[in-house]
């Protein structure tokens, strides 16, 4: 989605949400993070 500008690969986007999803629990339900585990306000 973001090209040749994207900032990750998808290889490394892909390791980055399965980083998230095993880290986060229910406390971060329903919010919106950056691959990195930054939340975006909401």
């Amino acid at each position: 989605m973001g090209g040749p500008k994207a900032p990750l690969s998808p290889q490394e986007s892909v390791t980055a949400m399965r980083w998230l999803i095993d880290t986060f629990g229910p406390n971060q339900s329903g919010k919106f993070y950056n691959y990195d585990g930054r939340e975006y306000p909401w």
